[in-house]
C-alpha cells in the first residue's frame, strides 16, 4: 500500500478493497477451525465450545464494524 502523495478518497478507495479482500476470505477462516475439530476426536464439550466460537467470530467482526463505521465514531461518514 502507497501512502504517499495520494488524495483521502483514493486512500477510502484502497482500504475499503483492502477489507472487502479480507470480508470475502472469512467464510474459510470461519470454516477452518471446525474442520480442525471435526477432524481431532474433541470430546463433545469441547467441539461444542469450538463451534459456538466459530459462530460468534462472525458477531465481533460485525460489532467492531458497526463501532469504527456505522455509529460514525471517527468521522468517517462525512462526504469529503
Amino acid at each position: 500500500m502507497h501512502h504517499e502523495r495520494i488524495s483521502l478518497r483514493a486512500a477510502m478507495r484502497e482500504m475499503r478493497a483492502l477489507a472487502s479482500a479480507q470480508v470475502e476470505r472469512f467464510p474459510a477462516g470461519q470454516a477452518e477451525p471446525l474442520r480442525f475439530v471435526a477432524a481431532s476426536g474433541a470430546p463433545p464439550e469441547i467441539a461444542a465450545a469450538a463451534r459456538h466460537c466459530a459462530a460468534n467470530m462472525g458477531n465481533w467482526i460485525s460489532s467492531v464494524y458497526w463501532f469504527h463505521h456505522e455509529s460514525d465514531r471517527y468521522g468517517t461518514a462525512r462526504d469529503f
